[in-house]
C-alpha cells in the first residue's frame, strides 16, 4: 500500500512540474516560434516497481510528415526516434528507432553491467474512427 502512494506522488509531482514547466513564457514562446511540441509524462512499471518519465519533442515537418524524439528516464535509460509519414488519412507508416540500456544481472560481475540495444522498426498503422 505505501508503494503504490509512493507511485501516485512520484507522478504526481512529476505531471504538475511538466505542466509548470510548459506554461512558462520562454517554453512558451520557443513552442511558437520553433513548432516544437513539448510533453513530459511519467508511467510506472508494475514488474519492476519502478516510475519512468518521458520527455518528448516533436514537430511537425509537413502536412503529411512528423518526427519526434523522446528520452526515458528511470531505472534503465533509453532514447526513442520516429518519423511518421501519413499516406491517406486513416494510414500511416511510421519509421521508428529505440537505443536502450539493458541491465544484465550477470554482468555486473565483469564491470559491464550497462550494455545498450538497439531496435529499428518499420510498421504501417491504420485508424478508424466510430461515432
Amino acid at each position: 500500500r505505501q508503494a503504490e502512494t509512493t507511485r501516485q506522488q512520484d507522478t504526481s509531482t512529476v505531471q504538475l512540474g511538466a505542466a509548470v514547466f510548459q506554461n512558462l513564457k520562454p517554453v512558451k514562446d520557443l513552442q511558437q516560434q520553433f513548432g516544437v511540441d513539448f510533453q513530459v509524462s511519467s508511467t510506472y512499471d508494475d514488474t519492476r516497481n519502478t516510475s519512468t518519465q518521458t520527455i518528448t519533442l516533436s514537430k511537425k515537418l509537413s502536412e503529411r510528415l512528423k518526427a519526434s524524439a523522446s528520452r526515458l528516464t528511470g531505472q534503465a535509460d533509453a532514447t526513442a526516434f520516429r518519423l511518421q509519414y501519413s499516406l491517406t488519412p486513416n494510414v500511416s507508416a511510421i519509421g521508428s528507432y529505440e537505443n536502450r540500456q539493458v541491465q544484465d544481472q550477470s554482468l555486473l560481475q565483469t564491470g559491464q553491467a550497462n550494455q545498450f540495444e538497439s531496435i529499428l522498426g518499420i510498421d504501417l498503422e491504420f485508424k478508424q474512427e466510430f461515432r
